[in-house]
């Protein structure tokens, strides 16, 4: 669960069939925010909903105005959600041991007046573009950076009343975004209100970032580490390996063995080669005759010396 240091009261976590995605911390050399904002990474599964929780609990100081909440996805807005100040200070006022206000968004409203519809959130598959950044104007460059986020935004306001129904809030065609949407779904129409902000949008109350990568991603970015080399069967005791495994390493060895059987019948096949090549063939008008040459040793030869006089 992603907290702040320096606005207390407010948590935000991003969900996959109501579980909570394991947050990691950005590397060192990497900003982890401030007091005011905070960036995670999490692991994204291509294909899966998910769905952002946003908490306010009795610890949150800033009870005496509004609340929004503002979502963005791969830098787009995709949703919001506005409370009162009465709404803020009834959250504030549930007593300790309630888990106090849960707002959960897991799709884009579409839609204006009476009709709306919601595509819920999915996670698509991340690829990555190795040409250098300076072949890429600024305006890719910009989009580009807020590819593979989450962002969740704070900021006090003041309610000022109903805002005309007939405003739209959002539309697919707008939004410029790599994440999947579900299939549409008829949802209620929402409620639509003015505000006075009091914290801007670019410089809100408290920001909660969540990066998505794949698991392979997370590995090549150092976020978390890479899966251990197996250690060889060889190397193993053999108490320790199950059946397939001891039959992995029977196969092995036999292959093993049969490789050193065969060099061995090559080498002896070479070394006979060798031998019938070191043979000479002497010719003549009658035939042929195969001499083989045989190293000459030098005879020893012991001269006897007769010391009895005759």
């Amino acid at each position: 669960m992603a907290v702040l240091s320096g606005v207390t009261g407010l948590s935000v976590t991003v969900r996959v069939d109501s579980n909570a995605l394991k947050e990691y911390p950005v590397p060192e050399d990497d900003s982890n925010g401030t007091e005011k904002k905070i960036t995670k990474y999490i692991e994204a599964q291509a294909g899966a909903h998910f769905s952002i929780q946003a908490k306010i609990n009795r610890c949150y100081n800033h009870q005496y105005c509004g609340k929004g909440i503002y979502i963005q996805i791969d830098g787009q807005d995709v949703d919001n959600v506005i409370y009162t100040k009465t709404e803020v200070k009834s959250f504030v006022a549930i007593p300790p041991g309630i888990r106090g206000m849960v707002c959960i968004s897991d799709g884009m409203p579409v839609g204006s007046g009476t009709t709306w519809t919601k595509r819920k959130f999915k996670f698509s598959e991340l690829t990555q573009d190795e040409r250098p950044a300076s072949s890429l104007d600024k305006s890719i460059k910009d989009k580009l950076g807020d590819l593979g986020s989450i962002t969740v935004s704070f900021c006090r306001l003041v309610v000022t009343g109903d805002r005309p129904g007939s405003t739209q809030k959002h539309s697919l065609a707008n939004c410029e975004s790599i994440l999947d949407f579900g299939a549409a779904e008829t949802t209620p129409a929402n409620r639509l209100l003015g505000t006075a902000k009091i914290d801007q949008r670019d410089s809100p109350l408290a920001t909660f970032v969540f990066k998505y990568r794949s698991l392979a991603d997370l590995k090549a970015e150092g976020i978390i580490p890479r899966s251990p080399s197996p250690i060889p069967l060889e190397d193993r005791p053999i108490d320790e390996l199950n059946p397939e495994e001891m039959r992995e390493l029977l196969k092995r060895q036999s292959e093993l063995l049969q490789k050193r059987r065969e060099s061995d019948i090559q080498l002896k096949t070479e070394i006979k080669r060798e031998r019938d090549d070191s043979s000479t063939i002497q010719g003549d008008d009658n035939g042929i005759e195969v001499v083989e040459e045989r190293s000459k040793k030098k005879a020893k030869i012991v001269e006897t010396i007769d010391l009895t006089d005759d």
